[in-house]
């Protein structure tokens, strides 16, 4: 297999790259349009349900953007996709390592607990990455990048409920050549990112070497020190071998590893309750700026992180049929620490925490055609040990005692308290699992075609944890936190070990009309599924606001989805302008929410919840060189009736149910506008001048997890911009950027203060950046 053939291949996704991913490759649209020909979109043939299609006959609402699009529009991370691909949003809470939450559709899983997985799955090259924040990293010599929407529920390695992100690398390729790139910009900024490839044995054995490294100061400011918090000081590398000793057979093996040490991540104050009072009088800092980016600690938080693996992929055409494997190896360690109370009072020592992920996988796939029937068969088989211990997790500080006895109006409390009381815990779980499955397609006529797929799944874990109290009091009942706060796993030295076992039976059926060779129409059902798990913090137990246990909350149930989805793909004025339009209707049963109270980090399985919409994609070739994208989204992701209150959406009050409420961070309307141009400089030959932009807004939404009103986050739009200019033989290419134009400031997650009853703390958006980039190929 040729490696322009291999690339185009779908390793994880249901397609390949869209006409999205095309439409700022100003190169690639010049092969298709001879001199003096009107300007067209190019025609991408894809993998569609792992079968080569035009990405116009795939029945599935899928966005995709070439590495070279992306580094056009400032996408430098996966952060930033959510700023080009509407339907995506992407927020960081507490810790870039597990405090990241993937959004598609305005359905996602907040990630700040190692015992959720997440409801939309993110693969690098085929491996699973099983929690969002696994995936919040740089992003370096990239073939393509592609948003699945909807439930994915047959042909992934792993069933997602949500979507998927799939993240394909470069393959190697047997002639030399390279890239060197590097970045600088405002609060110090540098970037270096370079690739070397070429053969090792004639036309059998090519390797390819990239790696990139990213240093930033931060945008947020500690009161009293003035030191820079929320700084990226990263770097990566990856190294690949491809093998194709003949036109039958061909191995990629990809090994890549990454390093973090960064000061992340800082909340400031949003609203400061009655404990601000308190909090000053103990000598402490309330200040609440209008950007949010000032922030109070007694220490800086940081998040150091090892992550690695190994990815082997090997093909063999058997025939007719073509067989694939592809195993995978992971494993991410991650220290991390913080201010637990966000405030420059030591109300609460500082927290340690060391975490480690382990994962393993094997898939293997055989497809073929036989007649008008292109069929796929497979079977996956994973596993997954996590390990977290806290030490400590949380101890009271210097001035807790003072804190307490001043905010129960009771001098004797401070005698029940000692700074250091508090506690340590340590979490485990180990999980495995196998699916069989098939997806297939019978082409009925030239024109009707149906494509039907079923996926068997078994999930088993194992996990629980084991917590204790530090500090010398010798009497359970006058230790803290049990004097204020009776939780069985705080105040027994208690702990669990649980098994559960998850099994589901998924499927889609989908049916497609071509109305001609340029419009095609589809329309279907599909269904998802995500396992249940346990929760594995130390407050394991429900508990009310006033500290009550309600009941036992280590355990939560699985998350199942159904979805409906009716498509249009179209080409209009003779291929110059593609038009796609997505509706889709989806319902969660048991969908999993995870909220912090102030207090206690509650997961639970709500009934029902339905995400249901509208989306609009569209691409235009105005003229040679000027290409025009454009995206919308209308969502509505909401409650359904007879969906009551719990401890994890205790604070809204008023109703007894959230029917018709929305979704946290799952805005109503998202759009994105691109603009991309490239034209020959009329006064130096061999010369090019670049220019493109994309904006990007966001209608209204609620930023905390139990929906509080005083948690809104007001609509907002971001701007980016480049310039430059770019030789025709790539050897030179400079660029000047812009992003956040406007400077624009918006919430991404606020959370209930750690025991200050009506204070509100907030994570926030990166102000403007703005730099320059230079570029050679050779």
């Amino acid at each position: 297999m040729k490696r322009e053939e291999y690339e185009m291949k779908c390793r994880h996704g249901l397609a390949a790259i869209t006409i999205a991913g095309s439409l700022f490759s100003t190169s690639a649209f010049a092969q298709s349009q001879g001199a003096g020909e009107p300007p067209e979109l190019e025609t991408v043939i894809v993998t569609a349900t792992k079968r080569e299609q035009s990405v116009q006959n795939v029945p599935i609402a899928v966005s995709a953007f070439s590495g070279e699009s992306l580094a056009d529009r400032g996408v430098a991370d996966i952060n930033n996709l959510q700023e080009v691909s509407p339907s995506l949003m992407i927020n960081t809470a507490n810790s870039t390592s597990n405090g990241g939450t993937i959004r598609i559709r305005g359905i996602g899983t907040i990630g700040n607990n190692i015992g959720l997985e997440s409801a939309v799955g993110f693969f690098q090259d085929g491996a699973y990455r099983s929690r969002s924040g696994h995936a919040l990293n740089e992003l370096f010599d990239i073939q393509r990048v592609e948003v699945l929407r909807g439930p994915q529920g047959t042909l992934f390695g792993k069933n997602t409920s949500a979507g998927a992100i799939s993240v394909y690398s470069k393959a190697p390729e047997f002639e030399f050549g390279g890239n060197l790139s590097a970045s600088l910009g405002n609060l110090d900024y540098r970037r270096i990112e370079g690739v070397l490839t070429g053969p090792i044995a004639g036309d059998e054995l090519a390797f390819r070497l990239s790696g990139a490294v990213t240093r930033r100061d931060g945008y947020m400011t500690e009161l009293r020190t003035g030191q820079d918090i929320n700084n990226k000081d990263r770097w990566a590398l990856r190294g690949q071998l491809l093998w194709e000793p003949g036109d039958d057979f061909r191995a990629r093996l990809i090994v890549d590893y990454l390093e973090k040490d960064e000061r992340c991540c800082a909340a400031s104050f949003a609203i400061v309750g009655p404990t601000g009072p308190v909090l000053r009088a103990l000598g402490g800092t309330t200040t609440i700026t209008d950007n949010g980016r000032t922030v109070g600690a007694n220490r800086a938080p940081f998040d150091q992180v090892e992550d690695g693996g190994a990815v082997l992929d090997l093909e063999w055409r058997l025939g007719d049929a073509t067989l694939t494997s592809i195993s995978t190896y992971r494993h991410l360690d991650a220290h991390r620490g913080q201010d637990v109370d966000f405030t420059d009072v030591d109300l609460f020592q500082f927290s340690d925490t060391q975490e480690s992920f382990e994962s393993r996988s094997q898939e293997l796939r055989l497809a073929g055609t036989r007649g008008s029937l292109d069929w796929l068969v497979g079977a996956y088989a994973s596993s997954e040990s996590i390990a977290s211990r806290g030490r400590p997790l949380v101890t009271l500080g210097a001035t807790g005692p003072s804190y307490f006895a001043i905010l129960f109006g009771n001098p004797a409390v401070a005698g029940l308290l000692q700074p250091g009381n508090g506690v340590s815990a340590s979490f485990n779980q180990k999980s495995t699992g196998w699916a069989v499955f098939t997806n297939n397609t019978w082409n009925i006529s030239d024109a009707w075609y149906l494509n039907f797929g079923l996926r068997y799944t078994e999930e088993s874990k194992k996990g629980g944890s084991v917590v204790n109290e530090t500090g010398t009091a010798g009497i359970v009942d006058n230790n803290w936190p049990c004097a204020l706060l009776p939780v069985p796993t705080f105040c027994g030295n208690a702990g669990y070990s649980l098994k559960r076992s998850d099994n589901n039976l998924t499927g889609t059926v989908k049916i497609g009309y071509k109305l001609s060779d340029d419009v095609n129409l589809y329309a279907g059902w599909s269904n998802g599924f995500k396992s249940g798990g346990f929760n594995l913090d130390p407050l394991a137990y429900k508990v009310s606001p006033t500290g009550n246990v309600i009941g036992d909350g280590r355990e939560f149930g699985d998350e199942t989805v159904d979805s409906f989805e009716a498509g249009l793909k179209s080409k209009w004025f003779d291929n110059r302008l593609a038009l796609n339009i997505a509706v889709f209707h989806s319902t969660f049963k048991g969908f999993q929410v995870n909220n912090f109270t102030g207090t206690v980090f509650a997961v639970e399985n709500m009934p029902e919840v339905v995400s249901r919409g509208v989306e609009l994609e569209s691409f235009l070739a105005v003229a040679d060189g000027v290409f025009l994208n454009g995206g919308v989204t209308h969502t509505d992701a909401t409650f359904t009736a007879n969906t009551p209150i719990t401890n994890a959406t205790a604070n809204l009050g008023g109703p007894t149910n959230l029917e018709g409420r929305q979704l946290t961070n799952a805005p109503r309307w998202q759009l994105s506008i691109g603009a991309n141009i490239e034209k020959d400089l009329p006064f130096l030959d061999g010369w090019s001048y670049i220019a493109n932009g994309n904006w990007m807004y966001r209608s209204d939404y609620n930023t905390g997890a139990d929906l509080d009103p005083q948690k809104e986050q007001d609509a907002f739009s971001l701007l980016n911009l480049q310039v430059g200019l770019r030789s025709h033989d790539r050897r030179v290419d400079a660029r000047l950027w812009i992003n956040n134009v406007f400077d624009t400031d918006y919430k991404q997650f606020v959370l209930d203060s750690v025991l200050q009853t009506g204070s509100w703390h907030q994570t926030v958006s990166e102000p403007r950046t703005w730099g320059v980039t230079l570029r050679t190929e050779f």
